[in-house]
Protein backbone atom coordinates (compact mmCIF):
# COMPACT_ATOMS: atom_id res chain seq x y z
CA UNK A 1 0.00 0.00 0.00
CA UNK A 2 3.14 2.19 0.66
CA UNK A 3 4.00 1.51 -2.43
CA UNK A 4 1.51 2.22 -4.58
CA UNK A 5 0.47 5.85 -2.35
CA UNK A 6 3.74 6.82 -1.62
CA UNK A 7 1.91 10.56 -1.60
CA UNK A 8 -0.22 9.60 1.47
CA UNK A 9 0.77 10.22 4.68
CA UNK A 10 -0.93 7.79 6.74
CA UNK A 11 -2.43 4.54 6.20
CA UNK A 12 -4.83 2.66 8.80
CA UNK A 13 -6.19 -1.08 8.68
CA UNK A 14 -9.87 -2.28 9.26
CA UNK A 15 -10.58 -3.12 12.86
CA UNK A 16 -12.04 -5.93 13.93
CA UNK A 17 -14.23 -6.32 17.51
CA UNK A 18 -15.18 -10.13 18.45
CA UNK A 19 -14.65 -10.66 14.51
CA UNK A 20 -17.22 -7.93 13.34
CA UNK A 21 -16.10 -4.88 11.36
CA UNK A 22 -16.09 -2.24 13.97
CA UNK A 23 -16.71 1.18 12.09
CA UNK A 24 -16.41 3.13 14.38
CA UNK A 25 -12.36 4.00 13.96
CA UNK A 26 -12.97 4.96 10.38
CA UNK A 27 -14.99 7.98 10.22
CA UNK A 28 -15.54 10.61 7.77
CA UNK A 29 -16.94 14.80 8.25
CA UNK A 30 -20.53 14.61 7.06
CA UNK A 31 -21.17 17.45 6.17
CA UNK A 32 -17.65 18.99 6.94
CA UNK A 33 -19.08 22.08 7.36
CA UNK A 34 -19.96 21.21 10.52
CA UNK A 35 -17.93 18.83 11.62
CA UNK A 36 -20.02 16.18 12.08
CA UNK A 37 -18.65 12.68 12.41
CA UNK A 38 -20.10 9.72 10.30
CA UNK A 39 -18.48 6.22 9.84
CA UNK A 40 -17.47 4.73 7.09
CA UNK A 41 -20.12 2.26 6.03
CA UNK A 42 -19.72 -1.18 6.03
CA UNK A 43 -19.94 -1.93 1.85
CA UNK A 44 -16.84 0.61 1.67
CA UNK A 45 -14.97 -1.88 3.56
CA UNK A 46 -15.52 -4.14 0.37
CA UNK A 47 -12.73 -2.18 -1.77
CA UNK A 48 -9.08 -2.53 -1.68
CA UNK A 49 -9.02 1.09 -0.51
CA UNK A 50 -10.74 4.06 0.89
CA UNK A 51 -9.84 7.38 2.33
CA UNK A 52 -11.44 8.50 5.70
CA UNK A 53 -10.87 11.70 7.67
CA UNK A 54 -10.54 10.65 11.25
CA UNK A 55 -8.45 7.18 12.17
CA UNK A 56 -8.76 6.30 15.65
CA UNK A 57 -5.15 5.17 16.50
CA UNK A 58 -5.82 1.71 16.76
CA UNK A 59 -4.05 0.22 13.40
CA UNK A 60 -2.57 3.12 12.15
CA UNK A 61 0.75 3.89 10.66
CA UNK A 62 2.16 7.56 9.96
CA UNK A 63 4.96 8.66 8.19
CA UNK A 64 8.02 10.11 10.16
CA UNK A 65 8.00 13.43 8.19
CA UNK A 66 4.73 13.92 8.75
CA UNK A 67 4.72 13.53 12.52
CA UNK A 68 7.86 15.97 12.55
CA UNK A 69 5.96 18.22 10.99
CA UNK A 70 2.86 18.10 12.31
CA UNK A 71 4.16 17.20 15.92
CA UNK A 72 3.06 14.42 18.64
CA UNK A 73 -0.96 14.14 19.72
CA UNK A 74 -2.27 16.61 21.65
CA UNK A 75 -1.72 15.43 25.38
CA UNK A 76 -3.83 17.64 27.07
CA UNK A 77 -6.97 16.76 25.53
CA UNK A 78 -6.48 13.85 28.17
CA UNK A 79 -9.03 11.03 26.69
CA UNK A 80 -11.66 11.41 23.95
CA UNK A 81 -11.11 13.07 20.15
CA UNK A 82 -7.26 13.33 20.20
CA UNK A 83 -6.99 10.82 17.39
CA UNK A 84 -9.52 12.93 15.55
CA UNK A 85 -7.35 16.40 16.31
CA UNK A 86 -4.40 14.26 15.39
CA UNK A 87 -6.25 12.76 11.98
CA UNK A 88 -7.39 16.71 10.57
CA UNK A 89 -3.80 17.78 11.26
CA UNK A 90 -3.03 14.79 9.37
CA UNK A 91 -5.84 15.77 6.62
CA UNK A 92 -3.57 18.69 6.03
CA UNK A 93 -0.71 17.00 4.14
CA UNK A 94 -2.46 14.27 2.28
CA UNK A 95 -5.25 12.20 4.10
CA UNK A 96 -5.73 8.71 5.55
CA UNK A 97 -6.02 6.01 3.05
CA UNK A 98 -7.72 2.69 5.31
CA UNK A 99 -6.35 -0.81 3.35
CA UNK A 100 -9.03 -3.04 3.57
CA UNK A 101 -6.82 -6.32 3.63
CA UNK A 102 -4.82 -5.19 6.81
CA UNK A 103 -6.64 -5.92 9.87
CA UNK A 104 -6.08 -5.02 13.54
CA UNK A 105 -8.02 -7.69 15.58
CA UNK A 106 -9.14 -5.36 18.83
CA UNK A 107 -9.09 -7.03 21.87
CA UNK A 108 -11.92 -5.53 23.47
CA UNK A 109 -15.66 -5.50 23.93
CA UNK A 110 -17.94 -3.21 20.99
CA UNK A 111 -19.18 -0.69 23.52
CA UNK A 112 -22.81 -0.42 23.21
CA UNK A 113 -24.07 2.69 21.64
CA UNK A 114 -25.39 5.01 24.91
CA UNK A 115 -27.26 8.23 25.45
CA UNK A 116 -25.63 8.25 28.99
CA UNK A 117 -23.86 10.95 30.54
CA UNK A 118 -20.26 10.31 32.06
CA UNK A 119 -17.23 12.15 33.35
CA UNK A 120 -15.79 11.18 29.75
CA UNK A 121 -18.52 13.41 28.01
CA UNK A 122 -17.22 16.67 29.72
CA UNK A 123 -13.59 15.71 27.91
CA UNK A 124 -15.63 14.44 24.53
CA UNK A 125 -17.81 17.80 24.64
CA UNK A 126 -14.86 19.74 25.67
CA UNK A 127 -12.33 18.34 23.30
CA UNK A 128 -14.36 18.53 20.08
CA UNK A 129 -14.89 22.05 20.34
CA UNK A 130 -11.41 22.70 20.86
CA UNK A 131 -10.83 20.80 17.72
CA UNK A 132 -14.08 23.27 16.18
CA UNK A 133 -12.20 26.18 16.77
CA UNK A 134 -8.66 25.29 15.83
CA UNK A 135 -9.12 24.07 12.67
CA UNK A 136 -13.21 24.09 11.32
CA UNK A 137 -15.47 26.71 10.80
CA UNK A 138 -16.99 29.16 13.03
CA UNK A 139 -20.24 27.47 11.17
CA UNK A 140 -18.88 24.40 13.05
CA UNK A 141 -17.81 25.60 16.68
CA UNK A 142 -21.22 27.17 16.51
CA UNK A 143 -23.07 23.74 15.63
CA UNK A 144 -21.77 21.64 18.16
CA UNK A 145 -22.19 24.86 20.96
CA UNK A 146 -25.99 24.06 19.74
CA UNK A 147 -25.56 20.20 19.84
CA UNK A 148 -24.05 20.13 23.34
CA UNK A 149 -26.72 22.45 24.86
CA UNK A 150 -29.19 20.60 23.65
CA UNK A 151 -27.52 17.60 24.99
CA UNK A 152 -27.17 19.30 28.02
CA UNK A 153 -30.47 19.69 28.79
CA UNK A 154 -31.72 16.37 27.86
CA UNK A 155 -29.44 14.73 30.19
CA UNK A 156 -30.89 17.85 32.58
CA UNK A 157 -34.31 16.76 32.05
CA UNK A 158 -33.22 12.34 33.09
CA UNK A 159 -31.83 13.66 36.15
CA UNK A 160 -28.44 12.33 34.59
CA UNK A 161 -25.52 13.91 36.69
CA UNK A 162 -21.44 13.45 37.06
CA UNK A 163 -19.66 13.33 40.53
CA UNK A 164 -22.62 15.38 41.88
CA UNK A 165 -22.94 17.61 39.08
CA UNK A 166 -25.77 18.48 36.79
CA UNK A 167 -25.82 17.89 33.19
CA UNK A 168 -25.94 21.70 32.67
CA UNK A 169 -23.03 22.17 34.52
CA UNK A 170 -20.99 19.69 33.28
CA UNK A 171 -22.07 20.60 29.53
CA UNK A 172 -21.56 24.28 29.91
CA UNK A 173 -18.19 23.78 31.27
CA UNK A 174 -16.91 21.93 28.61
CA UNK A 175 -18.50 24.61 26.11
CA UNK A 176 -16.62 27.25 28.10
CA UNK A 177 -13.22 25.58 28.92
CA UNK A 178 -13.20 24.07 25.15
CA UNK A 179 -13.77 27.45 23.57
CA UNK A 180 -10.92 28.85 26.06
CA UNK A 181 -8.55 25.92 25.08
CA UNK A 182 -8.68 25.16 28.76
CA UNK A 183 -7.38 21.69 28.37
CA UNK A 184 -5.78 19.24 30.72
CA UNK A 185 -7.38 16.83 33.33
CA UNK A 186 -10.26 18.47 35.13
CA UNK A 187 -10.31 16.91 39.05
CA UNK A 188 -13.74 17.45 38.69
CA UNK A 189 -14.56 15.00 35.97
CA UNK A 190 -12.54 11.47 36.87
CA UNK A 191 -13.98 8.77 37.91
CA UNK A 192 -15.32 7.91 41.32
CA UNK A 193 -12.24 7.04 43.56
CA UNK A 194 -14.02 3.93 45.28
Amino acid sequence: AIDKHPNIPALSTVVRTNGEIDTRHRQRFAPRCLARLSNVPKAEYERDFFACDVASFCGIVIKNSIIKRIGLPEADFFIWYDDVEYSVRINKFGGILNVNNACLNHKTTAAPPTKMLSWKSYYGYRNLLAITRRHMTPIATMYQIVRITAYAFLFWAKRQKVNGENALSVCFAAIKDGLADNLGINSTFMPKSK
